[in-house]
C-alpha cells in the first residue's frame, strides 16, 4: 500500500504541472491584501515593491509574521480549488487514457487501488500548499522587517500552528474533492472547472443564507482558515471537512466501479 501511495504521489507532484501549480500559489499569496490606508488597499507584493525600508520599520503591522498570517487571501480561497484540480485532474486523465488502468487495477487490486489514488490525491492537495506557503515564507522573511513576530504567549503559537495546519488542510480537502470528482465525470476540462463553479455557487449560497448560519459556522467553505483555540467551533469544522472528504472518497468510488476499465 505504501509502495502503491508513493508511485501515485510521484506521477502527480513529480510532473512540471505541480511546479507551476506552486508558483500559482505563491502569486495568490502574494496578491492578497495585507495593508490598508486612508480608503487604499495593498497587497503583499504591493508592500514590498512600493514601501521604503524606513516605512516598513515604522509600521510594525508590516512584517513578515503579519504577511504570513494574510497569506490565505481573497483571490486564493476563490481560485484554490482550480489550482489543484490541474495537478490531480491531468495526472489520473493521462492514466486512464494510456490504456494501463484495467491492468493496474488487476495487479494491485481495487480497494488498494482506490485507497491509494484517494490517500495520493488527499497529499498531493496539501503539499501544493506546503511548497508554496514555504517559497512565499521565504519571500517575505527576506523582504520584510521581522519585528512584530511571533508572540511568546503559548495561545498565540498553538494559533498559528493551527492557522498552518488548517491551510495545508483546506488544500488536502480539495484535493480529495478534485479525485472524487474525476470518478464521476470523464472529461478533464469538466474535472478541472466543477470544483472552481461549486466553490463560487457554495459560498454564494452561504452568504444569501449567511444570517440562518451564522458567524463562525462549520458550514463555511474557508473555516479550516479560522480554526483556533478562541473559535469554538474549530473541531465541528475540521469534522465538516473530514466528512467531506470522506463522501468525495466515496462518490469516487462508486464512479469506477460503474466504470468499464475499473479492473472488471
Amino acid at each position: 500500500m505504501v509502495r502503491q501511495i508513493k508511485t501515485e504521489l510521484y506521477r502527480m507532484v513529480c510532473t512540471p504541472v505541480f511546479f507551476l501549480a506552486v508558483m500559482m500559489i505563491v502569486v495568490l499569496f502574494l496578491s492578497s491584501i495585507f495593508y490598508m490606508r486612508d480608503g487604499r488597499e495593498w497587497s503583499v507584493i504591493g508592500v514590498i515593491i512600493e514601501f521604503s525600508g524606513e516605512e516598513l520599520a515604522d509600521n510594525e503591522s508590516l512584517t513578515a509574521y503579519q504577511a504570513m498570517l494574510a497569506a490565505a487571501g481573497g483571490w486564493f480561497r476563490l481560485l484554490l480549488p482550480l489550482v489543484t484540480a490541474v495537478v490531480i485532474v491531468p495526472a489520473f486523465r493521462i492514466e486512464r487514457t494510456s490504456g494501463f488502468l484495467r491492468y493496474e487495477v488487476i495487479r494491485t487490486g481495487k480497494s488498494r487501488y482506490y485507497c491509494s489514488k484517494c490517500i495520493s490525491s488527499f497529499l498531493a492537495g496539501g503539499l501544493v500548499i506546503a511548497f508554496g506557503f514555504f517559497i512565499y515564507s521565504i519571500i517575505v522573511s527576506i523582504c520584510l522587517p521581522h519585528g512584530g513576530g511571533l508572540s511568546t504567549m503559548a495561545s498565540e503559537k498553538r494559533n498559528f500552528l493551527f492557522y498552518i495546519l488548517g491551510l495545508l488542510f483546506y488544500g488536502c480537502v480539495w484535493g480529495m474533492l478534485s479525485i472524487g470528482i474525476m470518478g464521476i465525470v470523464k472529461n478533464q476540462y469538466l474535472g478541472i472547472c466543477i470544483p472552481f463553479m461549486f466553490k463560487y455557487i457554495y459560498d454564494q449560497s452561504y452568504l444569501k443564507y449567511y444570517d440562518f448560519f451564522g458567524e463562525n459556522s462549520v458550514f463555511q467553505s474557508n473555516g479550516l482558515l479560522m480554526i483556533s483555540t478562541d473559535n469554538p467551533n474549530s473541531g465541528g469544522i475540521i469534522c465538516y471537512h473530514v466528512l467531506i472528504c470522506v463522501v468525495a472518497a466515496i462518490c469516487f468510488v462508486i464512479g469506477m466501479q460503474r466504470r468499464k476499465d475499473a479492473g472488471e
